[in-house]
């Protein structure tokens, strides 16, 4: 069946195995049943293929709108077309002009690689057996869909769903839409809008490492001597690069993955956990209640504000609590649990070290002035009984209780609980 006209045309296929020529008007094609093949003509065309469980109206004032339900053979012409895609494996060619394959309606989880042009699924998925050629949009459906980008520029959409998209080594824009999200950035040309739920957005595949500021809006290659990336929006956790990264503050509650390089990470405001990989890390809770793990490596972990938990992994490792009733377990290694000016706290609030070892593990108390009455930063002393510019151990309840005295009121001003029975000397301590 072959119609030409130059208006607004319709078109109705009813015969198996038809060929449809649009014309370079806007044409509407309407497919009942069968394996057809649509040459859609360079118009803004809109065809539909009746035999899917979708068929009804005609929106109002299409592009070039395609719905597929057998086995089709799409071939787009030069118009902005786009293909509601159904049952069948389908070939579907979009030709010149912007392109989209929109997969709202399958019944499973999809599965899209514009690397290879070929999709695939299980039962119910409309991706499976699916070709693709000059397509620069996929939209995903209401499940969990992974889609990837090619070298072209594409902008891919999860909507629904817990989604994978993967970026291009192209200008790949990725919108997660609603759910829990993960963006894999492939090149410095993507861009990530996280939409919304908890979003996270993984550097690993990079060659340089990144810096990440301002809440997660922008980011930049490092080393590269120039902002190579922008625009990572509505993201809540981080997944760095294999190089050195640097991860700026964030307001939600994140989750920050950082892995070989030598890492600086401000996690900011938000209950967040953060991991620091095997590289020498320098991990800062930032404000709330923080989880920070060093993992390998030599590392400093500061948790800053809140009731922080703190654990340093293999190696040595350096541990400041900061403000708050902190938990610290400094792991394998010689580590230093560091109390500054902020663990001053008159008795309120009190810290606690897991996994004390004396003669390898060292309590730093060296950053408190030992005498607060006096000008400079007095040294502290270690003697029973307590007494201004002291500090004392004793044993309370199968723990081993340190504490510092700075003012002279009697009343402990720095106090550390370790887990565990031990008769403590000045040699456990930096004074």
């Amino acid at each position: 069946m072959r119609i030409v006209s130059t208006g607004t045309n319709m078109f109705t296929d009813t015969i198996l195995w038809d060929t449809i020529n649009g014309t370079s008007g806007r044409d509407m094609i309407e497919i009942t049943w069968g394996n057809d093949t649509v040459n859609a003509g360079d118009g803004d065309d809109y065809i539909w293929d009746l035999d899917g469980e979708y068929a009804g109206a005609f929106p109002g004032n299409p592009g070039t709108h395609i719905w597929l339900a057998s086995d089709d053979t799409i071939n787009g012409g030069a118009g902005n077309d786009t293909v509601f895609a159904g049952l069948g494996s389908d070939r579907m060619d979009g030709g010149t002009g912007w392109d989209t394959v929109d997969y709202r309606y399958s019944d499973a989880a999809i599965y899209v690689d514009l690397v290879t042009g070929k999709g695939s699924g299980g039962s119910g998925s409309y991706s499976a057996g699916d070709s693709f050629v000059s397509i620069e949009e996929i939209r995903g459906s209401k499940f969990n869909d992974t889609i990837k980008g090619g070298g072209a520029e594409a902008d891919l959409y999860g909507n629904d769903g817990n989604d994978i998209l993967h970026g291009g080594s192209g200008i790949t824009r990725m919108y997660g839409g609603e759910g829990n999200d993960t963006f894999v950035i492939g090149s410095w040309l993507n861009r990530v809008d996280g939409g919304n739920g908890v979003d996270t957005v993984s550097f690993y595949k990079l060659g340089n490492g990144v810096r990440i500021w301002n809440g997660n809006t922008s980011a930049e290659a490092v080393g590269t001597g120039a902002v190579a990336y922008y625009g990572v929006s509505s993201i809540e956790n981080v997944i760095g690069t294999r190089h050195n990264d640097f991860v700026g503050e964030n307001s939600a509650n994140n989750v920050i993955q950082v892995y070989e390089g030598n890492d600086v990470v401000y996690a900011g405001l938000g209950r967040d956990v953060v991991m620091g990989g095997s590289g020498n890390d320098r991990l800062h809770g930032g404000y709330d209640n923080d989880i920070l793990q060093g993992e390998a490596g030599i590392d400093a972990l500061f948790g800053d504000n809140g009731n922080d938990q703190l654990f340093g992994g293999a190696e040595t490792d350096y541990l400041n609590g900061g403000r708050g009733s902190d938990k610290m377990t400094g792991g394998s290694g010689a580590d230093f649990f560091i109390f500054d000016a902020y663990a001053v706290k008159d008795g309120s609030n009190m810290d606690t070290i897991t996994d004390f070892v004396r003669g390898v593990d060292k309590i730093d108390l060296s950053q408190i002035d030992a005498w607060f009455g006096l000008t400079g930063n007095q040294v502290f002393s270690f003697r029973v009984g307590g007494g201004i510019g002291t500090v004392s151990s004793h044993l309370d309840k199968g723990r081993t209780i340190v504490e510092a005295h700075v003012d002279g009121d009697r009343i402990a001003d720095v106090t550390i609980a370790i887990d565990g029975l031990m008769t403590l000397t000045a040699s456990d301590f930096i004074l």
